[in-house]
């Protein structure tokens, strides 16, 4: 006999020894009737079953969980994707779960799911009470990287929410960009890119957490560039890309160019009338004064006066 299955039947008999004895009274005592004996009989095969259930769950065997007892990942950092979602509970409401949910087990009895958000979502949404799953006892550290490479090659997954991932693996386990690349099977090359987003400004991040898919990781990287230097013009170029008056592929020129100063504004015309009629109106822009009249005949009049008017003005000390 193999020894992987030497050591199942050994535990399955350690279960056993663990399961409360049920008592049964000889028949014709008089104590216990049969029909209470066959419920003593079921609740103690009832205990068992769950036992072993649990114990080929932990030997990659899946079970069936109640969806009342699952609970998402506290690590699970990019939320629900209704797209897939929806595409999960299109399929499933006429097929088979093809792979059953990972899940560990809980100090209160539940289960947080490691790999499957989506399909115990989906399971919910269809109105279904119970779903496959098997248990594994991974430590904190390692569910942490599952959960999150288990989204990691969704294709919907934006940037953002994969640097967040990075980024709380990272901080947790203290690993390299190398070692979280080797980690993830990806080039290191593209973990630094994704974590570029931690070099943008606070309020620039802000915007971009509100906004996840607004903001790629060839954009981050390329700002990140620019933000010890410019992080106004940063932030406000992420404002106009979330708020999408700027292309991505145009917000680097756009803080790269550079900024010409503002002319000022021209103040509103002043209106001089002659009664009802306007006789002319006088605009000022910067040193200079714009005065447009009604007719030829008023600015030969009035000509003479400037004029006189400007000879004063220069020779008065």
């Amino acid at each position: 006999m193999a020894k992987g299955v030497k050591s199942h039947l050994g535990e399955i008999t350690a279960m056993l020894a663990d399961a409360a004895p049920v008592a049964l009274r000889p028949r014709g005592t008089g104590s216990i009737g049969a029909p209470v004996q066959l419920a003593q009989l079921s609740a103690g095969y009832q205990q068992l079953q769950t036992k072993v259930q649990e114990l080929e769950g932990r030997a990659g065997r899946p079970l069936v969980l109640r969806l009342e007892a699952l609970r998402p990942s506290r690590w699970q950092t990019a939320g629900i994707d209704e797209d897939r979602v929806a595409g999960l509970q299109a399929n499933l409401e006429h097929n088979a779960l093809a792979s059953p949910v990972v899940v560990r087990t809980l100090a209160d009895g539940g289960y947080e799911i490691i790999a499957g958000h989506h399909r115990v979502e989906a399971f919910r949404r269809l109105g279904r009470e119970e779903i496959d799953a098997v248990v594994k006892d991974y430590a904190d550290e390692e569910a942490m990287a599952l959960v999150f490479f288990d989204n990691f090659l969704a294709p919907e997954l934006p940037d953002y929410h994969k640097y967040l991932g990075f980024e709380q693996i990272r901080r947790a386990s203290g690993m390299s960009q190398e070692a979280l690349a080797k980690k993830a099977g990806v080039s290191r090359s593209l973990v630094a890119q994704l974590l570029s987003f931690e070099r943008l400004p606070a309020d620039a991040l802000a915007l971009i957490a509100s906004h996840p898919r607004s903001v790629g990781a060839n954009l981050a990287q390329g700002l990140a560039q620019l933000s010890a230097d410019q992080p106004e013009r940063v932030t406000r170029a992420v404002q106009m890309v979330v708020e999408q008056q700027l292309d991505q592929s145009k917000a680097l020129a756009w803080v790269r160019a550079p900024q010409r100063p503002s002319r000022t504004a021209a103040n509103a015309p002043v209106v001089i009338r002659s009664g009802r009629k306007t006789f002319c109106d006088v605009t000022a822009s910067g040193n200079r004064v714009v005065v447009r009249f009604k007719s030829e005949e008023d600015r030969q009049r009035a000509e003479q006066a400037i004029e006189a008017l400007l000879r004063d003005l220069a020779e008065a000390p």
